[in-house]
């Protein structure tokens, strides 16, 4: 397809079958890998999402299977058909970064928390807005070989919504299961609003105090 800027907004015009077919044969001369990128270890992706078709059309040019590092930092989550083919694909993944926030897919949510209770085990996972799509359950199941792990809730749109944090019981149940945690990023509600709230703060406090060598980063931010 082609876009031109008129008098009065943008033009697009789509390639015919023919156009299309002909314009494939002359990229095939620029394709010159007899075999995918085996050299590839860290892939950033900035507001692109990735699916079974990403996969597939990259597939000629990467050995998914040789990735160690995958981080989508913003924009469009994962696909729902990503996930499901990641566990089998992507088997050399030690450090994944998610980031949940504009996706509300019941769908996806299913397949993301599947994906990270089956894929290979990880020393480093980092997913914001994780909260009621990632289960703590699936998480854990990394805990043997997580050296960092880092959980962001974004703040709440609406001022009398407080932001999800975790309880001291999730903390607990996170330092027993991670005996190599090294790296650990969370939210805190600085601010409690009740004593509730600033009770659980101080036994998550307390819970960290008893593991000395983990380095705790806090996300400590009110709007």
């Amino acid at each position: 397809a082609s876009i031109t800027t008129g008098r009065f907004g943008c033009v697009i015009t789509m390639l015919s079958p023919a156009e299309e077919a002909a314009q494939a044969e002359q990229e095939e001369q620029f394709y010159t890998h007899k075999q995918p990128n085996t050299s590839l270890k860290t892939l950033t992706l900035d507001g692109y999402g990735l699916s079974k078709g990403t996969i597939d059309l990259w597939g000629r040019f990467l050995d998914f299977s040789k990735l160690e590092s995958l981080k989508c930092s913003r924009g469009f989550v994962p696909d729902k058909s990503y996930f499901e083919l990641a566990p089998t694909l992507l088997t050399g993944l030690k450090h994944v970064s998610l980031n949940f926030s504009y996706s509300k897919d019941a769908d996806i949510a299913a397949a993301a928390d599947n994906y990270l209770a089956t894929c290979s085990p990880l020393e480093t996972l980092s997913l914001w807005s994780w909260m009621n799509i990632i289960s703590l359950q699936s998480i854990l199941k990394h805990g043997p070989t997580l050296k960092t792990l880092q959980l962001h809730e974004r703040e709440s749109t609406h001022v009398d919504v407080p932001r999800a944090v975790l309880t001291s019981t999730d903390v607990a149940d996170i330092r027993r299961a991670c005996p190599r945690l090294r790296d650990f990023t969370m939210d805190i509600d600085r601010e409690a609003h009740d004593w509730e709230q600033e009770v659980n703060n101080q036994a998550i406090y307390d819970e960290l105090a008893d593991r000395k060598s983990t380095r705790l980063n806090s996300s400590h931010i009110t709007i």
